[in-house]
């Protein structure tokens, strides 16, 4: 079976029968979060209006196929997709977005590209946020975006899949980024290599490295994995690849050379980055502490000019 990334030009392929309904879009649409229901004569974009401010993650049940395309595809939308599932019915939109999201998704993905050579810069680019779609006979069956991706310059190397995925958590429901890390594995069958969640709160940010490799010999004893999705091979499912890497300040006065960083650095790995072995000098990416604190500290700040 061969899946590639469906875009505005791609299509995605994939099995027909059960192999489609993955536990993952069931854990996504079963999520405990803000729920509307929409019946067959609603207006979705009105629903969608009175959605309270800071709920952030929202679902809403009841939504065909026919009036999923109709807000996607509006350029007056409020709300970004976060989940789609025309089996379920289900869409789950991010509502209201804000600049926190865009900046601790699209500040962490600059940084990673800005510190490449000039080489292996030409050979991936950070990307906004980009709607992945599976499609079966014809027909889109579940769709999904990031809050922000790293994609190969040659994107049909990876069957159009960016081989890295960025998820943002503003005070929200951590068990919604897992679910989604989930699922982003299981679409791309595993093109996806590197899945990073942030979650943050005004007084942490903690950022968390899902991987469907097996995890190094030397983190064995202290293997964080969830038990939502095993799967008959153990190397297969998706793990937190430890060390989980925090920022956290005691509060909102504390200045940045105070701030308490643990897990450092934030590693990724070459090959999962590129899709190839390095060529010395050529080696793992590495997001140091110096970077995090002031990461942190913009973001932060970023809640200040919202509130």
């Amino acid at each position: 079976m061969t899946r590639t990334a469906s875009g505005s030009t791609a299509a995605t392929s994939v099995a027909s029968g059960s192999e489609t309904k993955h536990n993952s879009i069931t854990a996504l649409c079963a999520l405990h979060i803000p729920t509307i229901k929409i019946g067959p004569q609603e207006d979705l974009f009105i629903a969608i209006n009175n959605i309270q401010q800071g709920a952030f993650l929202t679902k809403i049940t009841g939504i065909t196929l026919e009036k999923f395309h109709q807000w996607n595809e509006s350029e007056s939308r409020r709300g970004r997709l976060f989940f789609y599932s025309s089996e379920y019915k289900v869409l789950i939109i991010k509502c209201p977005l804000s600049g926190i999201h865009e900046y601790l998704s699209n500040g962490l993905g600059h940084h990673i590209t800005r510190g490449l050579s000039e080489n292996l810069y030409n050979e991936i680019k950070p990307l906004g946020s980009r709607q992945f779609s599976m499609i079966q006979g014809g027909n889109l069956t579940a769709a999904g975006r990031p809050d922000g991706s790293l994609a190969l310059a040659d994107t049909e190397k990876n069957n159009g899949w960016p081989p890295v995925i960025i998820e943002v958590g503003w005070s929200q429901n951590r068990t919604a980024l897992i679910a989604k890390a989930h699922w982003w594995f299981r679409v791309s069958n595993n093109a996806i290599k590197i899945v990073l969640l942030i979650k943050a709160t005004p007084l942490q940010i903690q950022i968390e490295k899902w991987k469907t490799s097996p995890l190094p010999d030397s983190s064995a004893a202290r293997r964080p994995i969830t038990r939502l999705y095993q799967r008959e091979a153990a190397n297969e499912y998706p793990r937190i690849h430890p060390p989980i890497l925090t920022i956290s300040r005691a509060s909102a006065s504390t200045p940045p050379n105070e701030y308490r960083v643990t897990g450092t650095p934030l590693r990724l790995e070459f090959r999962d980055v590129f899709l190839r072995n390095p060529v010395p000098p050529e080696g793992d990416i590495l997001v140091e502490e110096r970077f995090l604190r002031r990461y942190a500290e913009n973001a932060w700040q970023e809640i200040l000019r919202r509130t």
